[in-house]
């Protein structure tokens, strides 16, 4: 399946995040991606419930606090947060790619 950009469904948030979603609304997708922009940023903290995310740093550097550890990405790396761990997310001039299996829900995110 192709998702051209001009079809994203662009959300932008007070806290210097904005999402480029790609597949909202398309059902039953075993997982789904968008692009998230960090302008100094920060979303969290929260807990997905059922899904995982993967989260790929194209540019910028990406902060991940989970466990009790922050986690530094920087272009080319990736992390992975299962479902159910709390985490709090930073970027710094981020520009990330972000996949969700099974797919995003914001029924299933809960925010601490």
């Amino acid at each position: 399946m192709k998702f051209a950009k001009e079809y994203a469904q662009v959300k932008s948030f007070d806290n210097g995040v904005t999402v480029r979603e790609y597949c909202q609304g398309v059902k039953d997708l075993p997982l789904d991606g968008a692009i998230a922009y960090f302008d100094n940023g920060v979303f969290g903290p929260k807990k997905n419930r059922v899904f995982a995310e993967l989260f790929y740093v194209l540019k910028g550097t990406l902060m991940i606090d989970m466990d009790a550890q922050t986690y530094e990405l920087a272009k080319g790396d990736m992390f992975i947060i299962p479902p159910g761990k709390a985490h709090t997310i930073y970027g710094i001039k981020a520009k990330v790619f972000i996949a969700c299996s099974p797919a995003f829900d914001p029924k299933n995110v809960e925010f601490l």
